[in-house]
């Protein structure tokens, strides 16, 4: 059950390395960057002006909270959706490097 155990602590470190990696990618926001992300987002954010517009006073918040909830959601799952695609990546790696019929030599010591 060594490889078990093994295969655990590495996920554990393959985790602790995608956030740290989210962190830097996102906090950098470099998707933002790309052409298509700002049409976009200047779409939304024309859209969200004329669905205010349409608004009463009284009820303007409510639209700002919409809009506040779709981001914390989108970004929970632009969160989930790196980190999953990195776990893969790591175990993929682990799986070509220790399994000898894919190229790896079959124990671990070999690293």
């Amino acid at each position: 059950m060594a490889l078990a155990r093994d295969l655990e602590v590495s996920k554990r470190d393959f985790e602790d390395v995608a956030d740290t990696l989210f962190a830097h990618r996102f906090n950098g926001h470099v998707f933002r960057k790309s052409d298509d992300y700002q049409e976009k987002s200047k779409s939304l954010d024309g859209l969200i002006n004329d669905i205010r517009k349409l608004l009463p006073d009284d009820k303007e918040h409510l639209l700002n909270k919409y809009d506040d909830t779709v981001a914390s959601m989108e970004a929970i799952t632009e969160e989930f959706a790196y980190k999953a695609g990195f776990m893969d990546a790591m175990v993929l790696l682990y799986q070509i490097r220790t399994e000898p019929k894919i190229g790896g030599r079959g124990d671990l010591a070999s690293k």
